[in-house]
């Protein structure tokens, strides 16, 4: 939620849409130092890191972030209970949404995916969006459970504050073939 841009705006404001508890100390607001994210600024430009602050600063400004990802955002799973009794191949395609929290649900935000390990031939169809689509395929022998997983980072660019993240997330299918 964005602070008042006029009007009254108190202590309380500031401890609703940045957290602190009573007594509250104006010096618990630099930016940068734990309650107010670096480079937060609001109608009268840039929240001071240090030096002299006010508390009319905060006018129209927001906390916006950090927030996080799952670790297991995109996890699928799949069964067989037909097939020719050996070996089956499954193409897969998984796709998730990262929970966000602690920061903005909404907004706009640029996302750029890429692999960091794990199985390679896990593929990122769309790596510019926040659900992209993950394909690939495993060969499971009769009567086993396998699983392929990637680790692919997600840097995310808060397009209103400028605020950058990087998450890991863990995109992951089992597959269990059931054929005997």
């Amino acid at each position: 939620m964005t602070l008042p841009h006029s009007g009254p705006l108190t202590f309380s404001n500031l401890q609703t849409e940045f957290g602190g508890s009573n007594p509250i100390s104006l010096s618990e607001y630099y930016a940068g130092a734990g309650r107010v994210p670096s480079g937060t600024s609001g109608d009268s430009g840039a929240i001071p890191s240090s030096g002299t602050i006010s508390i009319s600063k905060f006018y129209g400004s927001q906390n916006y972030g950090p927030f996080t990802a799952s670790q297991s955002g995109f996890i699928s799973s799949g069964s067989s209970s037909t097939g020719p009794g050996h070996s089956i191949t499954q193409g897969f395609s998984l796709t998730g949404t990262l929970p966000k929290s602690g920061g903005p649900t909404s907004g706009s935000f640029n996302y750029f995916w890429s692999f960091v390990s794990g199985a390679g031939d896990i593929v990122c169809s769309n790596p510019n969006i926040e659900s992209p689509n993950f394909t690939g395929s495993i060969s499971v022998p009769q009567q086993t459970t396998l699983s392929k997983s990637a680790v692919w980072n997600v840097h995310i660019v808060d397009t209103v504050s400028g605020f950058t993240y990087d998450l890991h997330v863990n995109v992951q299918y089992t597959y269990t073939n059931n054929t005997g």
